[in-house]
């Protein structure tokens, strides 16, 4: 046995030979939240009496002050994801709630991308993102992407995105692209981010309908949401959001003609809706938006002539 698991194996016993029953609520808490808040998450199920102590929101906030350093630095500063960072998704759920608000304080920024450290042995179960990120105030970018991260937990019985990650009102990039969210869609919340300039969430295995909110993101400039199991039409409202830039909503099950609405965008760079189900006229309206450098429209069922509208675009794939 390692030197390591010899003293988890001491604390085990130590913490056995305690009789929580004699000693009040707040002493029980106090002697406890010394417990090294990575070690209090290992042997939480040493026994019952000690859980119950631990699983309550007070142990969680002591504790987590005592250890979560006060010069906290996160991957933006060290290139590596802390261990704090990836604590988060295993700690108790009483835990979480205080570890986001205490980690991410003052963060405006968590970038996570193809990190190995999301795939180590470490984590035995699967990867869900905390309802409780919901706590990190200040975040202002967020990129969890290629973590081979899933929905809500599985006893919710519920996949996709979590929902409490959308009253994260002062997003302005979301990229949680290359995950598994097997099928699950993308919540009506998404309109609550009003400063939402980037959305990208390609390659997640999403599925339902385009909500009509996500065209509630008026600020909205880029939007990928591509190689996803997305059916439905194309909403009228994606009109709504003049200020896109690039849109990509290729390679899923979309159905239904291009809505006119979306040439209200005259500010579209790039737009790629091939591989889909699209029927009808190539809109006319196109035409309107002399910014275009790509189209894409390949892999559907649509009809019309489309070189005649321009004069600018230099890639076209229709």
């Amino acid at each position: 046995m390692t030197q390591e698991g010899s003293n988890m194996s001491e604390l085990e016993n130590n913490i056995n030979k305690i009789n929580f029953s004699e000693l009040p609520a707040d002493v029980a808490t106090d002697i406890l939240s010394w417990i090294p808040t990575q070690k209090v998450t290992i042997i939480r199920r040493v026994s019952r009496a000690f859980y119950t102590c631990i699983s309550t929101q007070q142990f969680a906030l002591i504790n987590l002050t005592r250890f979560v350093p006060h010069n906290q630095r996160t991957k933006q500063q060290t290139g590596e994801v802390s261990e704090w960072e990836l604590l988060l998704f295993t700690m108790p759920t009483s835990f979480q709630a205080h570890g986001f608000s205490i980690i991410f304080e003052q963060m405006q920024e968590i970038f996570w991308v193809n990190d190995p450290a999301f795939r180590h042995p470490f984590f035995t179960d699967a990867l869900v993102i905390p309802a409780a990120i919901c706590n990190a105030l200040a975040l202002k970018h967020l990129t969890m992407s290629g973590c081979d991260l899933y929905g809500a937990a599985e006893v919710t019985c519920h996949d996709g995105i979590v929902s409490e990650l959308f009253q994260l009102h002062n997003l302005v990039t979301l990229n949680l692209s290359g995950n598994k969210f097997r099928g699950g869609s993308i919540p009506h919340m998404v309109g609550n981010l009003s400063l939402l300039v980037v959305l990208n969430l390609s390659s997640s295995q999403l599925g339902g309908e385009l909500p009509r909110e996500l065209f509630d993101c008026l600020m909205l400039e880029s939007l990928n949401l591509e190689l996803n199991e997305l059916v439905g039409c194309i909403p009228n409202a994606i009109g709504r959001c003049e200020r896109l830039k690039s849109v990509n909503l290729s390679r899923n099950g979309l159905t239904g003609d291009i809505p006119v609405e979306l040439f209200n965008c005259t500010d579209l760079r790039r737009l790629d809706l091939s591989s889909n189900q699209l029927t009808g006229h190539i809109p006319a309206e196109i035409g309107e938006c002399k910014l275009l450098l790509l189209v894409k429209l390949t892999g559907n069922l649509l009809s019309g002539e489309l070189l005649d509208h321009f004069k600018n675009s230099f890639l076209f794939d229709v």
